[in-house]
């Protein structure tokens, strides 16, 4: 898909994937907090906006590739935090 313009109070973010280093972890293994960067939004979105780095709950969002990159499309109150 080349572009895609969400709807209502919907959000796109593109994942943001970490690079780390190849390590054996012995004790525990955390697991990665869902982030990204919002790219769009829909008409009735009040709290974020397009460039906002945010947390969001894993649950509930629609996974789409754009532009050859994984995005996902959620509602504004799935939106856990902004990151600053």
């Amino acid at each position: 898909m080349k572009a895609a313009k969400p709807t209502n109070n919907r959000v796109i973010i593109k994942l943001t994937t970490e690079k780390k280093k190849e390590t054996i972890i012995l004790v525990e293994t955390k697991q990665e907090e869902p982030k990204g960067t919002v790219v769009s939004i829909g008409p009735k979105v009040t709290e974020v906006k397009p460039g906002d780095k945010v947390l969001f709950e894993k649950w509930g969002a629609e996974e789409l590739e754009l532009k050859g990159e994984k995005h996902i499309i959620i509602k504004e109150d799935v939106i856990l935090a902004i990151i600053t």
